[in-house]
């Protein structure tokens, strides 16, 4: 899955795995595509200082974006692969 906030190329990644970056406050388009599926879109107002957690999946042929509580997002973070830096 390759994943843009905005128009910047953010990376991508595969099974159980996570991207991390940082990124100005303000409102954040954030798109993920999956190889021959429909583009997923997420709206999301950052706030300074503050993490966000995102997760991806699928439903049928459409690639999903969803907001997850702190709590949730660290236990499945916890569960993910380190990303592989290049």
């Amino acid at each position: 899955m390759t994943v843009w906030d905005g128009t910047e190329k953010i990376g991508s990644m595969g099974p159980y795995g996570y991207l991390c970056w940082e990124r100005e406050s303000g409102n954040a388009l954030i798109r993920a595509k999956l190889p021959m599926s429909i583009m997923g879109v997420l709206s999301l107002k950052c706030e300074k200082g503050q993490t966000y957690y995102v997760r991806q999946g699928t439903k049928g042929a459409r690639c999903t974006l969803n907001v997850l509580s702190r709590s949730e997002g660290v236990k499945q973070l916890a569960k993910s692969k380190p990303p592989r830096l290049k």
